[in-house]
Parts: C-alpha cells; structure tokens; sequence
C-alpha cells in the first residue's frame, strides 16, 4: 500500500503542477497567437496541448509513485504520449499554414514517431526514479529486478538522500521475497541487518522507520516459521508498536500494528496445536498449560484481526487483505477450538470476491491460503463417514486451484505442487 513518504512526494508534484500548468499554457496560447494571429486558435491548440500534457503527467506519476513496479505496457503509453506532444504541436502549426489533411496526418505521425525515439531513453530513468521509492513485489521477476537494481543504485545529483535509504529497503523487501520461493533464509538474514540500520537511525523520515519495522516483522515471521522459535518474532512485533507510539501513526498504520499482533498470535495458536499431537494423555499439566496458552492466543487473534478490519476503509485493499488473514485464522484455530473453518473460507471468498485497486497481485495468494483452509478443513472432517461427497468436492476444488497456480508459476508453483500431493494422500483415505 501506498506509505506516508509516497503521499507526501505526491503531494509536492501536484502542487508544481498546479502552479506549472497554467503557466504552460499561457505560453503556448502567446506562442500560437503569434503565429496564427487568431485567438480560438491559439486557445484551442493550447488546450489541446495542455490535456495531452496533463494525460502524460498523470501516467507517468502512476508510475513512479504507485506501490508496485511499472509494467512494460505503462512505459510503452507514456513513450507514445511524450511523442504526441511534439507530434500534436507539428499538426497545430501544419493547419495553422494550412498545409492538407494528408499532409499534415503524414507529418504529424513522423514527428510523433521522432519524438517518441527521442525520449526512450528516459524510459530507464522512470523506472530508475520509481526503485528511490517503496516498491512491492509481485512476482519472483520483480524481486529480481528490485535486488539488482537497489543494491547498488545509481547515485545522481538532485536525489534526496533519504531515498537512497528507501532503495536500499526495496532491496531488503526483495531478498525476503526471493527467500520464500527459494526456501533461501540466508538471504532473510542478510536481509535483518538493512532493516535494522534504518530503524535505529534517528535522522531518517518516522515514514521510513516504519517501512522498514514493517518489513523486519515480515522477515522475523519467515525465519520463525522454519525455527518454531518465536522470541525475535514477538520483539520485531514490540518494535513496531513502539515506532507507532512514537510517530504518532494514523489509522492504516495503527491497523497494521494490529494485523501483525494477529499474525503473533496465530503463530503462538499453531505451536499449540502441534503440542496437542505431542502431549500425552498422561501428562494432564502440559496439556492445561497448553489449553490456556491457546485460549489466549485465541482471544487475542480475534481481538486483533478485528481491530484492524474496523480502521481500514471498507473495500480497500487492506481491507481484502485482513478479510483473508482473519479467515485462514479462524480455520486453522479449528484444530484447538470449536470449528470455526466455514466462517473461515467464507470470508477467504468474500475478500477475493471484492474489487479492490491491486486485486490482481492478491488473487493467488488468495486462491492459495484458499486451497490450504479447505485441506485444513477436509482433515479436520475427515473421520465423518457422512461428509464423504462434500469432502471429496472440497479436494476437486483444491486440485482446481493448484494447477491453475502450477501454469501460472512464479511464486506459488512448490506449495502448489504440494498441495496436488496431499490432495491425493486424502482421495485414497476417502475411498
């Protein structure tokens, strides 16, 4: 989601271009009068250049100050829009000595194709300018890119230091990624001590402070899901409560503080269901002690989730995205608590069903954490003779999801593949 530093990076760009277009097009209107010596005109192809002006702008501030990295259609539109300025401006003056239609068409398309190549090489420079902001991964070729390109970005007269900074978050962001595909930790690794140098110093923006305890939480869930060690995990969780405290955030970050409260204690309520398979009915003490740890962390998953849910827009994306957490918490607390699984994967439906701006990049995971709660859900039924026929429906749609995200590749192919396996183990229990 968008952050605070991009919101105020915005902020300054628009009020230049408050301040600039109308300059803009006094200029051009002065210009064309004087050669065509007729007000409309000099008004109307002002206009005209004004709106393909304002067009070019918008796209280009889409792509750098969006959250996630600019598509190749994107730069293709603004390399055609930076070469109709030039080529409008030629079909203007064309008219204006009134030169023909054919003429004119010809020459206006020659100008536009010349201004197009002219600017091409700019087009790195977006894309350079849009890593010295934070940038979210979509897929494994985005990570890739953001870690070549920000560990060692190009240093340039004019940049504010404090993005160096940002790039060098994107680049702790991207080895995170890359280490949940690879099963690679030693990149999460490499990845906590650029973390923790941004949030220690004090000179940085409180905006990026919190990007990077953001993402030091990401990154310390990751590793504790491979050690079942939760210690650092709960200190990365305090520092981010910390830093709210200290920043004064607002709702969305404050939201956030909650989700990633809920993310502790779900994985807290996951060590406790797997403790269940381990203790023994002899040893009546650990049991208790693990009854009552789950229960807490139980009561406060629900507390959390929710209290996110409640300070986020409705239908926004972190909206959708804490619609699915609090799903895909609710079926895996069914292994220790009553079984809440289909409110679960209702809700999973529900935030996948809504049309949110970046609903396309959420839709795998979604499918995914989707597959994962119905095979939860199928083994925590599957002892009951008379839910045969529903289970085995659950298990075609599971087998639905995971080759769709096998041909889609990229991130989310292994556990996919894993998932057609296990689909499999559960058919042969059926029959």
């Amino acid at each position: 989601m968008p952050t605070r530093l991009q919101d105020d990076r915005f902020r300054r760009l628009l009020r230049k271009s408050v301040v600039l277009l109308p300059i803009y097009f006094a200029v051009l209107a002065m210009l064309l009068y004087l050669v065509a010596q007729n007000v409309r005109t000099a008004i109307a192809g002002a206009a005209a250049m004004s709106a393909l002006a304002v067009v070019a702008g918008a796209v280009h501030a889409w792509g750098i100050y969006s959250a996630r990295l600019v598509r190749s259609r994107l730069l293709r539109a603004l390399l055609t829009l930076w070469g109709l300025i030039p080529g409008l401006a030629a079909v203007i003056l064309l008219l204006v000595f009134g030169m023909g239609p054919a003429v004119t068409i010809v020459v206006g398309l020659a100008v536009a194709v010349v201004g197009s190549a002219a600017y091409r090489p700019m087009l790195r420079r977006v894309r350079q300018d849009q890593l010295f902001g934070p940038v979210v991964p979509e897929s494994l070729s985005d990570a890739e890119l953001i870690r070549l390109a920000s560990a060692r970005p190009v240093y340039r007269r004019g940049i504010d230091p404090y993005r160096y900074v940002v790039a060098r978050i994107n680049y702790a962001r991207a080895l995170i990624m890359l280490a949940m595909r690879e099963s690679d930790y030693d990149r999460v690794t490499e990845a906590l001590p650029i973390l923790r140098q941004v949030i220690e110093d004090a000179r940085l923006m409180p905006a990026l402070a919190l990007d990077a305890a953001d993402d030091l939480v990401n990154a310390e869930s990751t590793l504790a899901e491979r050690s079942r060690d939760g210690r650092r995990y709960a200190q990365a969780v305090d520092l981010y409560a910390r830093l709210v405290t200290e920043v004064g955030a607002n709702a969305v970050q404050r939201a956030r503080l909650h989700y990633h409260r809920a993310g502790y204690d779900l994985f807290v309520l996951r060590g406790a269901s797997e403790e269940f398979e381990t203790v023994g009915p002899a040893d009546s003490d650990a049991a208790r002690r693990t009854t009552v740890r789950a229960a807490a962390a139980y009561e406060g998953l629900l507390r959390n989730s929710h209290a996110a849910i409640d300070l986020v827009p409705h239908g926004t994306d972190a909206h959708a995205e804490y619609l699915m957490a609090l799903g895909n918490a609710l079926v895996v607390a069914s292994a220790v608590q009553e079984d809440t699984s289909d409110e679960g994967i209702a809700l999973i439906r529900q935030s996948l069903a809504m049309r949110t701006p970046y609903r396309r990049s959420r839709r795998n995971y979604g499918r995914l954490m989707l597959a994962g709660c119905l095979l939860m859900r199928v083994d925590l039924r599957i002892a009951d003779p008379a839910r045969r026929e529903e289970l085995l429906a659950a298990l075609a749609e599971i087998e639905q999801i995971a080759w769709a995200l096998v041909k889609a590749g990229d991130l989310y192919e292994v556990r996919a593949r894993w998932l057609l396996a296990e689909v499999a183990v559960r058919r042969d229990r059926l029959r």
